[in-house]
């Protein structure tokens, strides 16, 4: 029988089809050789077929992991390396650290299932409004070197973590860690404050300084919704307005998931 709770956290954006890999991927991680030298990594892989329930519910034929030694709950999924093969078997690549976190791993699980669906093209699945994952957006906020384009590097990191795709993952680290909560939260308030303030301009330097963070970023990336603007000025009064918009909504749904977590008997620190 299917629950209540069930449906509501479902409504509100929990995947459980994607979460179906989990404990095989914790195991793995789990099962890493102790003997990986600190800051290199292993490959290690999940033939999907191997477990016919969770293939059913995600069917992912094949799970490339790439396992690096760290004592940081890190993650991330690469879509460019995920998808058909010349064989049409459909491959997820996932990387981890040593010390993922359950709500790591359910977090680029997310990802994951999101691409995948996309890539199947199912009828099912809704058309994204505002799709910023294309050319070489990813590549940028993948990249660790954000702080190295000025405004430009801290708006994008804005619209990135309101993207229809990372709010997705945000609400299954939620459902996996309830106390994750409170730092998502604390997170969208402070890009809200900071980020669409009237002086935000002013704060991260002149007119000059970012009109060359501009320049740069547009020669190093091929990101369309930065090449969509003829001077950084017009970008900026549109990022803010994006990330504005899309940040109360965001915000609005963490508060939401935290509150069914806590009436599906899961417990949340009050700080």
């Amino acid at each position: 029988m299917i629950k209540m709770t069930q449906i509501l956290n479902e409504l509100q954006g929990v995947s459980f089809e994607s979460r179906v890999w989990g404990p095989i991927i914790r195991r793995l991680i789990d099962g890493a050789p102790k003997t990986i030298p600190r800051g290199n990594f292993v490959y290690a892989n999940i033939d999907g077929y191997d477990y016919p329930t969770e293939h059913r519910q995600f069917p992912l034929d094949n799970i490339e992991i790439k396992i690096i030694k760290s004592d940081n709950d890190d993650g991330s999924y690469t879509p460019g390396l995920s998808g058909y093969d010349k064989d049409t078997e459909y491959k997820a690549f996932i990387t981890l650290s040593t010390s993922a976190s359950d709500t790591t791993i359910y977090h680029e699980l997310k990802h994951a299932y999101e691409d995948f669906r996309k890539k199947e093209n199912k009828a099912n699945y809704p058309p994204r409004k505002k799709d910023y994952n294309q050319g070489d957006f990813s590549k940028l906020i993948q990249s660790n070197k954000l702080t190295e384009y000025g405004i430009f590097g801290f708006l994008m990191w804005g619209i990135y973590y309101f993207s229809d795709e990372e709010v997705a993952a945000r609400i299954e680290e939620i459902y996996t860690n309830p106390d994750s909560a409170n730092r998502i939260i604390r997170m969208s308030n402070n890009i809200l404050n900071e980020y669409i303030t009237d002086d935000f301009k002013n704060k991260t330097g002149n007119y000059f300084e970012q009109d060359l963070y501009y320049d740069k970023i547009n020669r190093e990336y091929n990101i369309p919704i930065l090449k969509k603007y003829g001077n950084f000025i017009d970008f900026v009064k549109w990022a803010q307005n994006e990330i504005r918009y899309d940040g109360q909504r965001a915000l609005k749904r963490f508060l939401k998931v935290k509150y069914l977590a806590q009436i599906t008997n899961r417990t949340v620190n009050p700080n």
